[in-house]
């Protein structure tokens, strides 16, 4: 979802953790001022390599930036991503910057699929209206509390569009179902 966020604001970079790094890369990156932190979900907390670049910025990090994040999970309901938001802020309170909040997003192992069709014609514009309002806050280093959503569809729907999928991603590997 980085890259829908990233859209909306005039002066963003995307740096990916799945990158090594160099010291360059690191003080180019905790130059900033303002963080949002993206991350998948993985046991209800951020995975390892999350948690590693965080050790290692925190070594780097200067005293004026302020923290947001978007955390994707692909249970339905987006009051799953509590803990790694917690994670998230705990960073932040160690480090003595600012955790300004973020959008917990649930019913994310369909999203992606989504994000073929514009917007306006399917249940994502509630993110778009979210990731819009968080890059509004964003540029006013403003609190934006802590939001959790999940998509605009039923439960029901989303456990059908979820086996559908694993079910052509396990034919497309070749797996008997």
């Amino acid at each position: 979802f980085a890259h829908m966020l990233k859209e909306k604001l005039t002066d963003a970079h995307i740096y990916s953790i799945n990158e090594r790094y160099s010291q360059n890369a690191m003080d180019e990156i905790v130059g900033n001022d303002v963080w949002v932190i993206s991350s998948p979900l993985y046991v209800d907390g951020l995975p390892a390599q999350a948690v590693a670049w965080l050790e290692r910025a925190a070594r780097a990090v200067k005293k004026n930036i302020c923290v947001y994040c978007v955390i994707n999970c692909g249970f339905f309901e987006g009051e799953q991503t509590k803990t790694a938001m917690r994670m998230v802020q705990c960073f932040c309170k160690s480090c003595g910057i600012d955790y300004l909040g973020g959008i917990g997003i649930g019913s994310g192992g369909v999203t992606p699929a989504m994000l073929r069709f514009p917007i306006r014609l399917h249940p994502l514009r509630a993110l778009d209206n979210e990731l819009t309002r968080m890059a509004r806050l964003m540029s006013k280093r403003i609190y934006m509390g802590e939001r959790f959503m999940s998509m605009g569809y039923s439960a029901r729907i989303y456990k059908l569009m979820a086996e559908t999928s694993f079910k052509i991603t396990g034919r497309k590997n070749r797996v008997k179902i």
